[in-house]
């Protein structure tokens, strides 16, 4: 005597694996959605980075930065003499460049571009409209409250 009882393989259990992700996505992503928003602020951030008298040549105000990936880094504020980066003849050798980006902070600290993280005394490699790099070491950042 036949039995109309199949054997449970492999195609099966994928399946139903495949149907609990789904209805287990459909319900869930709302709360893990909602659970990344909360860490994560945008805020505006203004971080002002040192670099040498010759990359500050590459730069205007106003100019838009970009990491090596084609990220936006944020767009060029002020640039400034560093009056206590000097030579031994008084020639300046060194710009402040304030650039203005807006980025996501948490309890860790600041994110910009493609969630590259910056701080302090933290050095970075920019891109201006040329393909030329621009080494930068990180100053300061502020962001709005």
């Amino acid at each position: 005597m036949k039995t109309g009882f199949k054997k449970f393989n492999i195609a099966d259990a994928i399946i139903i694996i495949g149907i609990i992700a789904i209805v287990s996505g459909l319900l869930l992503r709302n709360p893990i959605e909602r659970m990344f928003t909360d860490l994560f602020y945008q805020k505006n951030i203004e971080y002002v980075v040192s670099i040498s008298a010759n990359d500050a040549k590459l730069l205007r105000e106003g100019t838009e930065i970009k990491d090596v990936h084609g990220d936006s880094l944020g767009t060029v504020k002020f640039i400034k003499p560093n009056t206590s980066a000097r030579d031994d003849n008084g020639i300046i050798i060194g710009y402040n460049v304030t650039i203005e980006t807006v980025g996501m902070t948490d309890k860790l600290g600041t994110y910009i571009g493609n969630s590259m993280f910056i701080a302090p005394r933290m050095s970075i490699e920019v891109y201006s409209g040329s393909s030329d790099p621009i080494v930068c070491v990180v100053k300061k950042i502020e962001s709005d409250r």
